[in-house]
């Protein structure tokens, strides 16, 4: 993302924020992660929203608000980034959203990456520890990835903590190709 779209994509979403983000709930939090990952995946879908006419802009955003299940209010961001053909910002719109969602509400999302697969007591101690980091209220998603070999990955936008023999292996790495 350049400087120009960066900031262009932040006003829509302070704008959208300004008018609709009291009403976001965390259901409405995890819809639009979902929307972000799908739009990662299948960024040819936003081609479909470039149409001139104004009948077929609404029943395609109400079939893309239904399938994602997101409130009625996006209706009204989608049909202002088509009169001003930056349909292609959505994502990054989207992801400024959750930005803000989660700071107004004291919260933050972290991918919580281990291999072997965290055990629920575990979980429960990596969120105390990160809640007790970051004092405040942890959202999240755990993964399981056989490539870190052994160890816990936690990610945030602003934050990592990486203690996986694959990080490890990285660093020293590094550590020798600086060495050289």
């Amino acid at each position: 993302m350049d400087l120009k779209t960066g900031k262009l994509s932040l006003k829509y979403a302070q704008a959208f924020v300004n008018l609709y983000g009291a009403n976001l709930t965390q259901d409405d939090f995890w819809q639009i992660k979902q929307v972000i990952s799908f739009l990662a995946k299948n960024s040819a879908v936003l081609s479909f929203f470039n149409t001139h006419r104004y009948a077929e802009q609404v029943q395609i955003n109400r079939i893309f608000i239904s399938y994602f299940k997101l409130p009625s209010n996006f209706e009204q961001l989608l049909l202002l980034l088509q009169k001003h053909k930056r349909i292609i910002l959505l994502s990054q719109i989207m992801q400024l959203i959750l930005e803000q969602y989660l700071l107004c509400n004291k919260q933050v999302y972290f991918d919580i990456t281990s291999y072997p697969q965290l055990q629920p007591a575990q979980i429960k101690q990596v969120l105390g520890y990160l809640k007790k980091s970051t004092g405040c209220e942890i959202l999240y998603q755990t993964f399981e990835n056989k490539n870190l070999i052994a160890g816990l990955k936690m990610q945030g936008v602003q934050l990592l903590y990486d203690n996986t023999i694959q990080g490890r292996l990285q660093k020293i790495h590094r550590k020798l190709i600086r060495q050289n």
